[in-house]
């Protein structure tokens, strides 16, 4: 609703604002209208018990998943980041444990997904969402690989559900 259409030759709208210029945006993910819906209802009235049914439900379902280069992460509900403007500051995501850590990956992921954690020594790890713990916003997190001190988590990646079933097969 707060994007106009514009043409191609245009820059486009900022989409979030960086507090120096050392800071940079890692990841983005898209999380459904009806979740989101969910979130503006319950910040509006907090005390309506439709809406905490709603809450309930969000709490239950899509989670962000950070993820440090160091090799920590955590679970958080999506119902626990407030809805923004465009060119918004932003929420902490994740407390960091060490100098020199950072956000590796943020991800929107839902019961039964799995993540590919990938290292800059090419070491591949495949992780079940729910064995990451459930934390606050303001959490550091839990050690979800154990790296070298010259190592590093380059990236992370939701395991499609088609490569889930073929594997079965």
């Amino acid at each position: 609703k707060q994007l106009r259409p514009l043409g191609r030759s245009t820059r486009g709208v900022r989409a979030m604002k960086l507090k120096s210029d050392d800071d940079k945006l890692v990841s983005m993910d898209i999380v459904s209208a009806q979740i989101t819906a969910a979130i503006a209802a319950s910040d509006e009235a907090e005390e309506d018990d439709e809406n905490e049914e709603i809450l309930d439900e969000v709490d239950n379902g899509p989670w962000v998943v950070a993820v440090t280069n160091k090799g920590f992460g955590k679970r958080v509900q999506v119902g626990r980041f407030r809805l923004q403007n465009r060119a918004g500051v932003g929420l902490r995501a994740i407390k960091f444990k060490s100098e020199g850590d950072r956000v590796a990956s943020l991800r929107i992921v839902n019961s039964g997904n799995e993540l590919m954690l990938v290292t800059s020594r090419g070491i591949m790890i495949r992780q079940a969402v729910e064995s990451i713990s459930l934390q606050s916003r303001n959490a550091t997190g839990v050690r979800v690989q154990r790296l070298d001190k010259e190592d590093a988590i380059v990236a992370v990646a939701l395991v499609p559900e088609a490569a889930e079933d073929e594997d079965e097969a």
